[in-house]
Parts: C-alpha cells; sequence; structure tokens
C-alpha cells in the first residue's frame, strides 16, 4: 500500500566560535593570570528547519475478484497499472501473483478520473421549449386563417364572425344572428360556444394586455425574436396558455367549424351558398 512521504530538510548544528585572540604579557608569568588581553564573543547554535509543502493522500480501495477477472484488466478498469497494483498488496510474485474470484485486492488511488457532464439548462416552459425548437408559437387567439372567399355573403359573414367569435373576444348576440340564416344550430355547438364565452370573457382581455404590454418595450417587428422570448417567459401569459390547454380549440372553433360543413355541403350538392 502506498502511501506518501513527508521528508523535512535538517541542518545539522554549526558551532560559529571566533578565533579568541590575546596578547599575553605580564611579569614573567606565564599562567595567564595577570595578562591584558581581548575577547570575541562565541556566536551561539543556529538551527534551519524547512517545512514540507503539504501533499494529498488519494485512498486506496479494495476491490474483490470477479469471475473473468486480470491483474491487467483491473488495472484498466481502475485507471492504474497492473506493477502498482502488485506494489500495494506486497506480492512477492510481482507480476506472477495468481488471483481468484472472491479475492480482495487492493487497488491504488488515484483511480479514473470523474468526468461531469454539464449542467443541461431547460426552459422554464413547455410554451417557451416548443418556440426555441421548433419555432411554435402558441397563440391561443391567432387570427390568421384560411380565406373562403368563394362563398356566398351569408356564409362568408358567418364564417368571420365564428372566428372573431372565437380569436377576438365577439359577442355571442353578433355571432347568433350571424348564424341564423344558415339553419337551426345543434345543441352540442350552442353548448361548446357558451363555454368558450366564459373562457373568453376572462381570458381575452388578459391576452390583449400582456402583449400589449410586451410590445411596447419589445415591439414585434423588426425584432420578433426578442417579444416571443418575452412573451413565453411571462407568468400571466403562461397561467392564460395552461388554462387554455384545459378548453382546447373544439369549443373555440365549434361555430366556425359548423359553418365550413354546412357552407361546404351546399356547395357541393347546389354548386353555389347563399
Amino acid at each position: 500500500m502506498r502511501r506518501g512521504l513527508h521528508r523535512a530538510a535538517f541542518v545539522a548544528p554549526v558551532l560559529v566560535a571566533a578565533a579568541l585572540l590575546g596578547a599575553c604579557s605580564g611579569d614573567g608569568d606565564d599562567d595567564g593570570s595577570g595578562g591584558d588581553g581581548t575577547t570575541v564573543p562565541v556566536v551561539g547554535y543556529t538551527t534551519t528547519t524547512t517545512v514540507p509543502a503539504p501533499t494529498t493522500t488519494v485512498p486506496d480501495i479494495t476491490y474483490t475478484v470477479q469471475s473473468g477477472d486480470s491483474l491487467y484488466r483491473i488495472a484498466n478498469t481502475f485507471c492504474t497499472i497492473a506493477d502498482a497494483i502488485v506494489a500495494a498488496n506486497g506480492w512477492p510474485e510481482g507480476l506472477d501473483h495468481a488471483i481468484f474470484p472472491g479475492d480482495v485486492i487492493v487497488v491504488p488511488g488515484p483511480g479514473c478520473p470523474v468526468v461531469t457532464e454539464p449542467p443541461t439548462t431547460l426552459p422554464p416552459n413547455k410554451y417557451l421549449a416548443l418556440y426555441l425548437d421548433e419555432r411554435v408559437i402558441t397563440d391561443p387567439f391567432d387570427p390568421n386563417t384560411p380565406d373562403y372567399v368563394s362563398w356566398g355573403p351569408v356564409c362568408y359573414a358567418a364564417y368571420w364572425t365564428a372566428q372573431s367569435f372565437a380569436v377576438q373576444g365577439g359577442t355571442r348576440e353578433d355571432l347568433l344572428e350571424a348564424l341564423a340564416p344558415l339553419g337551426t344550430v345543434p345543441s352540442d355547438v350552442m353548448a361548446a360556444i357558451d363555454r368558450w364565452i366564459v373562457f373568453s370573457e376572462i381570458w381575452y382581455p388578459v391576452y390583449v394586455e400582456v402583449r400589449g404590454r410586451i410590445m411596447t418595450v419589445q415591439p414585434m417587428y423588426p425584432d420578433s425574436e426578442a417579444f416571443y422570448l418575452t412573451l413565453f417567459s411571462d407568468p400571466e401569459y403562461i397561467e392564460l396558455l395552461t388554462a387554455y390547454d384545459a378548453v382546447g380549440d373544439e369549443d373555440q372553433f365549434a361555430a366556425k367549424f359548423w359553418v365550413v360543413d354546412v357552407c361546404s355541403a351546399r356547395l357541393r350538392t347546389t354548386g353555389s351558398t347563399p
């Protein structure tokens, strides 16, 4: 098992001594008792210690040998080398050491580097995701629709009044007046009309207010990208779209679909429409 070694450089004490200089003079005595001299003081011991840099020890791991394993396969799996595994386990026979399933061996660090994927930033809502990914513009009150110009004035007026009722907050009275010349409106269509009135009265004003507010800051043209990014991040607009998902377009366009069915049938059977 490998371990990090910490070594400190140590310099042995050094005695720095100056020579003692003395001029011995006296009355013929050579014991120095009456001498006149100068003494240089001895400098003390000096010790120098080098502090080692900190090291990081990566812990070893234990591994249970599996059937089909080899020393080299294990080394490759854990991003090390076979010689390092031999050294960590202290096998005297070296690379010739036999391993068997169930053996618990030491595999030295540092092991394979951990690869982390960068975090994925998801759009905060599905409507913004649809716009970013597919350029789908979710607009429950989109006024764009095919123009049935070949119809007669009655069918034409009924169609466009039903369209206005669906996407522009048209009134129930105007709608029923335009539908009357085409015959009796079926009960299921009338029920859908009434349900859409409830939704439209609540949410169409919100639709107008939100888009108008955003458009003052981010005009649709020439920079429609900024407009839609802001629109599909607006909490009120998201609330509107969520409410619309619960309703769907069957109620919204029930009257228009009925007009198309009636007028198309008359066009096929009589060759003209009122």
